[in-house]
């Protein structure tokens, strides 16, 4: 009957928003570079140091690798890399190595087996490949790692399965690494709850890493790098500095995530300034509104 054509179809219905009408994003408190102490300076006297960047495609393992390598050159040192990306993109497995040298370039940018001294991986599944176990070593490697599980296309396909535990995986890691000085954290829920969104954890654990000692550069030549990458320059280098607030003040990143409980007058004060913000004609009627709430006297 051509109903659809004539609008009374769903599908063929416009909604337009509102004014100011849209997803908000949570926006964490601003971290100054002063915010943050400097880690522990690296030994001196290291040749090549080498790190192994395991991640997802899509998620910007890629990117940071570019940074670190950016980073490398603004300090003066010399760096040789390859993304090992293959047929891999959004979704597939993704691996950078990374070898930076002190005094001369690196002559392969290939990490033979326990030459890895830094192992920074976004996805648990690929850190436990026993391809990519090889390059670690017991007496050597450092972990920082994101337990975030990020479900595979079989976990997707079969929900029935029980699912993965993250600490299974951790045990295995350590058992090939310096277990006593191996970071995991949740990346992935850290960003979220800061920023509303995923796609700066592996930035978030880049600062991780730089904190824990674990990376032969200064941060700001990191942040200088990111700047220079020129995509959401400022949230990412907020991502950073909170990625090392994770490893320096776990509990003042704590205190952010789990504010103490606004009380009723405050809430509906900021409530009422959100409508104001709107219009006078909402403002009223939200002290309409307001004044209709029973209120129970307290004895």
């Amino acid at each position: 009957d051509a109903s659809c054509v004539k609008g009374d179809c769903p599908s063929f219905i416009t909604v337009s928003p509102g004014r100011d009408v849209g997803l908000r994003r949570p926006v964490p408190p601003v971290l100054e570079a002063t915010d943050l102490e400097s880690p522990a300076p690296m030994s001196p006297g290291w040749d090549t140091y080498s790190v192994h960047i395991i991640g997802i495609g899509g998620t910007g393992v890629v990117t940071v690798a570019h940074i670190l390598g950016f980073a490398a050159l603004f300090d003066g040192l010399h760096v040789n890399q390859l993304n090992r990306t293959g047929l891999a993109q959004k979704g597939g497995p993704v691996e950078s190595p990374v070898v930076f040298g002190e005094s001369v370039t690196p002559l392969s940018n290939t990490i033979p087996a326990g030459g890895c001294d830094l192992y920074l991986t976004a996805d648990l599944f690929g850190a436990v490949n026993p391809v990519n176990l090889s390059v670690t070593c017991e007496d050597r490697t450092v972990v920082v790692a994101s337990r975030s599980v990020i479900p595979t296309a079989e976990m997707v396909y079969g929900p029935g399965r029980s699912s993965t535990d993250p600490s299974e995986m951790e045990t295995v890691i350590n058992a090939h690494t310096r277990s006593e000085e191996n970071i995991f954290l949740d990346a992935q829920a850290y960003v979220e709850e800061l920023f509303g969104n995923h796609i700066v954890s592996n930035i978030f654990l880049l600062g991780a890493a730089y904190q824990a000692g674990t990376l032969p550069l200064e941060a700001e030549s990191i942040e200088k790098a990111i700047a220079l990458n020129g995509q959401a320059v400022s949230m990412n280098i907020q991502a950073f500095r909170w990625g090392r607030m994770a490893v320096a003040d776990p509990i003042r990143l704590d205190a952010v995530l789990n504010p103490d409980p606004v009380g009723v007058e405050e809430m509906c004060a900021k409530k009422r300034g959100v409508a104001a913000a709107h219009s006078r004609k909402s403002a009223s009627c939200f002290d309409d509104a307001m004044a209709r709430v029973p209120v129970q006297e307290e004895e």
